[in-house]
């Protein structure tokens, strides 16, 4: 099981870095492809679409190809992504990777936390708060990278340092063995919810407030602040790399809050 969490951790590590990777290269990246600012609040887009379509289908990702299979192949698809967009492809394609990227994070978060919770269904509060921490150190240590790497006009490094996280992850996967569990729990568990969950009034106004929770907590650490380095960089006149530095203090505050509620 030891191995089993630290996979669980450097992946959640892997997911930050690709959750903000595009927000962290996003100014040096339009001026790469001598595009207006407008053209990344389309790439995020396209990121998240795919993360949303992600995250939907990895149920029937799991049903079909099982747990093993779907986390290898959500590793083969940042894989992929991080090695082509690398290699500097046209614009329409940096799109579609965006959201190949997205859609392999989301799978992959998705698919193993799942997973992990019910290997360890005792231990779900902690495990969860662990890997938000180290979602939070990815996600921190990104617009730190990004900008050293910017400092010397080689952005693209930045998905080739998370391809080589990506390809480490994918082998150790691959020598993990003995996960024994029933592969269809996934989808009992959530069959059983909806048979038990009786939709009351008090019910409909807890989950009410929950979804507007969740729209606006996802929507800040997910989307908005993907775009805080561009808003920096274009409103204050620095350099993208002080802007990628600004944006780890929120990510400090972030890793701070996950620390105290563990």
């Amino acid at each position: 099981m030891r191995k089993l969490y630290w996979f669980g951790y450097l992946s959640y590590l892997l997911i930050g870095f690709s959750t903000v990777i595009f927000g962290s290269v996003l100014p040096t990246l339009l001026e790469e492809y001598q595009l207006k600012y407008e053209y990344g609040g389309l790439l995020i887009f396209f990121q998240f679409l795919g993360f949303l379509l992600g995250v939907s289908i990895t149920p029937r990702l799991i049903k079909i190809l099982k747990y093993r299979k779907t986390v290898a192949c959500s590793l083969l698809i940042l894989i992929l992504v991080h090695l082509l967009i690398s290699l500097k492809p046209g614009w329409i394609i940096v799109i579609l990777l965006a959201a190949g990227n997205g859609f392999g994070f989301g799978t992959l978060q998705t698919s193993f936390s799942t997973l992990l919770l019910e290997l360890v269904p005792k231990k779900r509060a902690v495990i969860m708060s662990n890997l938000e921490v180290y979602f939070g150190i990815g996600a921190l240590t990104m617009p730190l990278l990004s900008a050293l790497l910017l400092n010397i006009n080689f952005w693209n490094g930045a998905f080739l340092y998370t391809l080589g996280l990506a390809v480490l992850l994918f082998f150790i996967w691959l020598n993990i063995k003995n996960i024994n569990i029933n592969e269809t729990v996934f989808n009992e568990k959530s069959n059983r919810t909806r048979n038990t969950f009786k939709l009351s009034s008090q019910n409909l106004k807890l989950t009410i407030l929950f979804i507007i929770f969740i729209f606006l907590y996802v929507g800040i650490e997910t989307s908005i602040i993907n775009f805080w380095p561009t808003l920096i960089v274009k409103s204050h006149n620095v350099s993208n790399a002080f802007g990628n530095v600004s944006v780890t203090l929120f990510w400090i505050a972030m890793l701070i809050g996950r620390l105290f509620f563990r």
